[in-house]
C-alpha cells in the first residue's frame, strides 16, 4: 500500500538528508585544506590511502566491487615542513659601561667639578665686596661718613677719581653666581650616576674659563675700589662733618675745577693774543722803518720808478710777515686746544657725551623719544649740532643731564651732570657749552665724538 511518500531509488536509498549535508561539508573542508597548502608550498599529490598516509572517502555498497579514485586530505605537514610564526622582536638592552670607561668619564668630570671649585672660592670674596661696595655708595652721599669726607678737598678728590673709575657692574656677581650654580647643579648630576659615560662638552672648558677670568677681574676691580673706599671712610672717621652732603659737596667741587679750568684757558687765550700782536705791531713798525728808509735811498739813487719798485716789494714783505704771524698763532691756538681737548679732567666734564652708550641724540630737545642704538657708542656731533642740542645752555644741559627729554623715560647710560639750579650753575654751563663747541673738532679727529 502507497504512503504518499516517493520511495527513495538506487543509491540514495543508502543516504539520508543529514549525511549528504555532512559528505558536502566534508568535500568543502577537503578543498579548502587543498588551497592552503598550494599557498604554503606543501604537496597536494594524490597518494594511495595507507592508514599512515591518508583517509579513504567512503563508498557506497554498490561500487564495492570496484572503488572509484578518491581524493586524499594531505597530511599535516611536519615540523620541519611548517613555516614557524616569527617571533616577537624583543628589544636587546645596550651593553653595560665597563668599569674603566665610568673611570674615565668620572675623571672628566671631577676635573670640571676642580674648576668650578676653584671660581666659586673667587666668586665668594668677589659677591662681599661688591655688596660691601654697593652699601657704600648709597650711604655716603648723605649720612655722616659722608659729610666728613665732605669737609676735606683732598678726601673730596680722591672720592672723585674713585667714583670716575671704569670697572664691570656689580650686579655681574650675582649673574656669575646663577651661571655657576647651573654647571655646579651639572657636574652634581654626572657624579651621581654611577654608570654615567657621558663626558663633559668640550665647549664646556671654554664656557668655565671664560667664566673665570670675567670673575677674576670682577673680583680684582671691586677688591681695590672696596678698600679704597672704606679706607676714605677710616681717615675721616675723627675729622668735622661738613653741613652739606658729599653728593653737593662733590658737584660743587667739580664747578670749582671746571671754573679753574676756564680761568687758565681764558688767561693762556689773552697772553697769546697780546704776544701776537706784540709781534705783529713789531713787524709792522719794522716794516714801516724799512720801506722809509728803502723810498728815501732809492729815491736818492734810482728815481721814482726803483722806488715804487722797493714799496711794492716792502709792501709784500709786510703782508708775508703779518701771514706768518696769523699762522703762528693759528697753529698756537691749535696746539693749546689740542693738549686741553687730550687733558682727562677737561673729557671728563663731558662724560655725559664723550663715553660710549646707547642712547643717541637723534631727536631734537622738543621732539620725540631718544634713539637707543645697538651698541655702545659716543655721541654724534652731527646730530648734537644738527638737531639743536647746542642752540642754547639750556638745550646743552639737558643733553648733559641723565633724562634729556623729559617728557620720556629713557636715560643716557653715561655718567651725567646734574641739572643746572642756581645763576652761577647756568653761568658754569654757558662756558662748558662754548668750550666744547671749540674741543668738539678735536674730539671727533680723537674717535671721542662720532661725526
Amino acid at each position: 500500500m502507497s504512503t504518499g511518500s516517493p520511495t527513495p531509488q538506487g543509491w540514495k536509498r543508502y543516504f539520508s538528508p543529514t549525511f549528504r549535508m555532512l559528505l558536502l561539508a566534508w568535500a568543502i573542508f577537503v578543498v579548502v585544506i587543498y588551497a592552503i597548502s598550494q599557498l604554503t608550498g606543501f604537496s597536494t599529490t594524490a597518494q594511495k590511502p595507507t592508514p599512515a598516509s591518508g583517509v579513504p572517502m567512503w563508498q557506497p555498497q554498490e561500487y564495492a566491487q570496484e572503488p572509484l579514485p578518491v581524493k586524499m586530505i594531505p597530511p599535516a605537514p611536519t615540523p620541519s615542513e611548517a613555516p614557524l610564526p616569527s617571533a616577537p622582536v624583543t628589544p636587546v638592552a645596550p651593553p653595560r659601561p665597563t668599569p674603566e670607561e665610568v673611570s674615565a668619564t668620572k675623571m672628566r668630570w671631577l676635573g670640571v667639578k676642580t674648576k668650578t671649585d676653584d671660581i666659586q672660592e673667587r666668586l665668594d670674596p668677589a659677591l662681599e665686596d661688591t655688596k660691601a661696595w654697593m652699601t657704600l655708595l648709597k650711604q655716603l652721599p648723605s649720612d655722616e661718613a659722608g659729610k666728613r669726607i665732605a669737609g676735606s678737598k683732598p678726601h673730596i678728590d680722591k672720592y672723585r677719581s674713585l667714583m670716575q673709575e671704569t670697572r664691570p657692574a656689580a650686579r655681574l656677581a650675582e649673574q656669575y653666581r646663577d651661571t655657576l650654580k647651573v654647571h655646579q647643579e651639572t657636574v652634581t648630576k654626572y657624579l651621581a650616576d654611577s654608570e654615567n659615560t657621558t663626558a663633559p662638552r668640550p665647549e664646556l672648558d671654554q664656557d668655565l674659563e671664560r667664566l673665570r677670568e670675567d670673575v677674576k677681574a670682577l673680583a680684582s676691580k671691586y677688591r681695590e675700589a672696596r678698600l679704597a673706599l672704606e679706607g676714605l671712610v677710616s681717615e675721616t672717621a675723627t675729622m668735622p662733618a661738613a653741613e652739606t652732603t658729599l653728593e653737593k659737596s662733590v658737584q660743587q667741587r667739580e664747578r670749582e675745577i671746571a671754573s679753574q679750568y676756564l680761568d687758565q684757558l681764558t688767561a693762556t687765550r689773552n697772553a697769546a693774543e697780546a704776544e701776537a700782536q706784540r709781534i705783529l705791531r713789531e713787524a709792522e713798525e719794522k716794516a714801516i722803518k724799512e720801506k722809509a728808509k728803502a723810498e728815501a735811498e732809492s729815491v736818492a739813487r734810482l728815481g721814482v720808478q726803483e722806488a715804487r719798485r722797493i714799496r711794492e716789494a716792502t709792501e709784500d714783505r709786510l703782508a708775508t710777515l703779518t701771514e706768518e704771524a696769523a699762522k703762528r698763532k693759528r697753529e698756537e691756538d691749535a696746539n693749546r686746544l689740542r693738549t686741553m681737548a687730550e687733558d682727562p679732567q677737561v673729557q671728563r666734564k663731558y662724560s655725559a657725551l664723550l663715553q660710549k652708550g646707547h642712547m643717541q641724540f637723534k631727536s631734537s630737545p622738543g621732539g620725540g623719544m631718544m634713539s637707543q642704538g645697538d651698541r655702545p657708542l659716543p655721541a654724534s656731533f652731527g646730530d648734537l649740532n644738527g638737531r639743536g642740542w647746542l642752540k642754547n645752555a639750556e638745550t646743552f644741559a639737558r643733553a648733559m643731564s641723565r633724562q634729556p627729554n623729559p617728557d620720556f623715560n629713557v636715560f643716557n647710560d653715561r655718567p651725567t651732570n646734574a641739572y643746572p639750579s642756581t645763576a652761577a650753575d647756568w653761568e658754569e654751563m654757558e662756558k662748558l657749552l662754548e668750550q666744547f663747541k671749540m674741543l668738539a673738532p678735536i674730539w671727533m679727529e680723537m674717535k671721542l665724538l662720532e661725526p
